[in-house]
């Protein structure tokens, strides 16, 4: 049974929860499910939620495989899911103290919406967070290939295709949470300029607008706070933005690769979600959302 009180922290605001996390699954992390949890046990946290990558682009194939037992595998094979989620319910059998959820973090690709659709209606997951990582065929998380979309296109022309695949992804009805909404700020300068930030605000409306409309959330993802930046995806005017929209779902994570990295600046995350005038923070099991008051993980 997952608890749903924290206990009270020494001093400041603590992570409780950690809603992204990579296991070895993913084939850019390192370390298995039960590493995870211990890591996550002796960091104070009483919920995690596994969210291994699934990347189902035919135009990159590269990026379409999990490792399984040390192997790579094809992310089209069903037995790769049933390995994951056999993996994740032995760490529920060994560790039942933590609550440990089951979850992806899905690539959203314009015109692949019945292919996800599929694998995730067949996974009994708890949780799909949705990621928009590709325009034009580039990945905007990749330093060398965000560096050619930042020389292709002016900065104001690629965050319109990226918030317009922001928009789409919200309206499809695939995913629970939108994941790390402005990252593009991690490989943007110095070619974007200074202002990158307002264009963003500007042009992130109606992507907003769409996931507070077909009631999907937003994630505050603190791996910048985690590898010493100081501020998480999404930015605070941007945050505040969602809200005044409407989105009223958040979850907080880690998006960590390493066990070392479990919670780091959610405690963070959870203060920036009050600075914003949000008072809750979503758990899930089975796709649907609980919202927990974000006094009774810390006490801020």
């Amino acid at each position: 049974m997952c608890r749903s009180r924290g206990v009270v922290p020494e001093e400041g605001p603590r992570p409780r929860l950690d809603y992204h996390i990579h296991p070895d699954f993913s084939t850019d992390a390192a370390g298995g499910i039960q590493d995870y949890c211990r890591a996550a046990i002796r960091a104070g946290l009483e919920e995690i939620c596994f969210t291994t990558h699934l990347d189902l682009n035919p135009a990159r194939p590269e990026a379409n495989i999990v490792r399984v037992a040390g192997k790579l595998v094809s992310s089209f094979d069903p037995i790769w899911f049933q390995a994951y989620a056999d993996a994740v319910e032995e760490a529920r059998r060994r560790y039942p103290g933590l609550c440990i959820r089951l979850g992806l973090e899905v690539d959203y690709v314009e015109g692949l919406e019945d292919e996800i659709s599929r694998f995730t209606t067949l996974a009994e997951v708890d949780f799909v967070l949705g990621s928009v990582h590709y325009v034009d065929g580039l990945a905007i998380t990749d330093p060398v290939e965000a560096s050619e979309l930042w020389r292709r296109y002016r900065p104001g022309h690629l965050l319109k295709l990226y918030y317009d695949l922001v928009a789409q992804a919200a309206a499809s009805g695939l995913f629970d949470v939108l994941g790390h909404l402005d990252v593009y700020h991690r490989y943007s300068r110095p070619a974007a300029g200074n202002d990158l930030a307002g264009i963003g605000r500007q042009l992130a409306g109606s992507a907003l607008a769409t996931a507070a409309r077909h009631g999907v959330g937003l994630e505050v993802n603190t791996s910048p706070v985690r590898l010493g930046g100081l501020a998480p995806f999404p930015g605070r005017e941007l945050l505040a933005k969602a809200v005044r929209a409407g989105v009223r779902v958040f979850t907080v994570g880690s998006d960590a690769h390493r066990p070392e990295g479990v919670g780091g600046g959610v405690g963070y995350g959870l203060s920036w979600l009050r600075w914003a005038g949000i008072g809750q923070v979503a758990r899930f099991h089975a796709r649907q959302a609980t919202l927990m008051p974000i006094s009774e993980l810390d006490q801020g």
